[in-house]
């Protein structure tokens, strides 16, 4: 009898652990703003993995970024599953590298220097006066991430979802540019893996912590499965070299964050875009934060009041998200600095 009562168990917790819930495939307007980098580096990365042809494009066709919104968002939205939690909310699981920075596959161009523009980029300056080579960089948004001056050289980004491996080859036919080729940090970090079969997408979301700089000692993989055709989730496991110890929460939490009461009219802010002072009304103000595109915090208030006064003026121009909380409510603004 009790080995019939543990198989029963045993079987239950199976069912527990590894069944499939129905999801929503629709990603949140939120999603995207938290999750774009990824996505793009994922997809740059199945172009090569699958031997596509369109590995000679520049821009990332949308057909591969969207099939990996669609399976990232059923993971999102299957709020049954409790480990989508540690994901999205308790650790905020992003592709990062040693530094805690976004592996963005980058671009190293070496310069010659005795071509007059290039001081321009070593100054962090990306317009140049060489005008085919400003045109052809301000198409994919690309800025300058990085230069130094010592080695002539630096590092090209773009906002964009960009292959930057065309991009390398088209560089070289620039007079000033000796040498281009592609930089990504070394992902000794947290990190986000995608790959497909069939119907079926596989996702796993590793939390990397302890002496990362020296390669990360501690690994904590949460793998799911989703099947594309019907937008069902399964939940695969926990693969981890820690046992159960886990860092502290980081507690990101961007399901609050994303799912904001619509009646923004209880909200005003102005000026809108603003240069120095952005104001802020609403009745029983308890929180504001403010969030830039790189899903970085850039102000934080705690306020218990029903009208404040930003500074903004410090802020790097650009495009921002105001969160403003009360004791039951949470309203999201866009705001432009100028």
């Amino acid at each position: 009898m009790k080995k019939v009562i543990s198989t029963v168990l045993l079987s239950f917790m199976a069912v527990i652990v590894f069944s499939q819930v129905q999801s929503d495939c629709e990603k949140s307007w939120g999603l995207d703003h938290y999750y774009k980098k990824d996505v793009a580096y994922l997809a740059f990365k199945r172009l090569y993995e699958i031997k596509s042809p369109d590995t000679n494009k520049i821009i990332i066709p949308q057909i591969y970024q969207d099939s990996i919104w669609k399976g990232l968002a059923a993971i999102y939205n299957a709020f049954s599953i409790e480990q989508r939690d540690s994901v999205f909310d308790i650790y905020c699981i992003h592709n990062t590298s040693q530094y805690g920075s976004p592996l963005d596959p980058g671009i190293m161009v070496e310069l010659d220097t005795t071509f007059e523009w290039t001081s321009n980029w070593l100054n962090g300056n990306i317009t140049t006066g060489y005008e085919e080579l400003d045109a052809f960089l301000a198409e994919y948004n690309y800025f300058i991430q990085y230069a130094d001056s010592n080695s002539n050289t630096v590092v090209l980004n773009s906002d964009m979802p960009i292959n930057p491996n065309p991009v390398v080859d088209s560089l070289l036919f620039f007079n000033g540019i000796k040498d281009s080729h592609l930089y990504v940090v070394t992902s000794h970090g947290d990190k986000i893996e995608y790959s497909m079969s069939g119907n079926e997408q596989f996702f796993d979301f590793t939390l990397a912590w302890g002496d990362c700089m020296a390669g990360c000692s501690n690994r904590h993989k949460w793998s799911f499965k989703v099947n594309y055709s019907n937008c069902t989730v399964e939940y695969l496991g926990l693969t981890s070299n820690a046992g159960q110890v886990l860092p502290d929460p980081r507690n990101c939490n961007i399901t609050s964050i994303m799912k904001p009461e619509r009646n923004n009219s209880e909200v005003s802010i102005y000026p809108n875009p603003a240069l120095n002072i952005l104001n802020i009304a609403c009745e029983n103000i308890t929180q504001i934060e403010l969030w830039n595109i790189q899903r970085e915090i850039k102000l934080l208030r705690f306020d218990k009041q029903n009208f404040v006064k930003l500074n903004v003026e410090t802020l790097e121009p650009g495009l921002y998200l105001i969160i403003v909380r009360t004791e039951n409510k949470s309203f999201v603004k866009k705001f432009i600095k100028k």
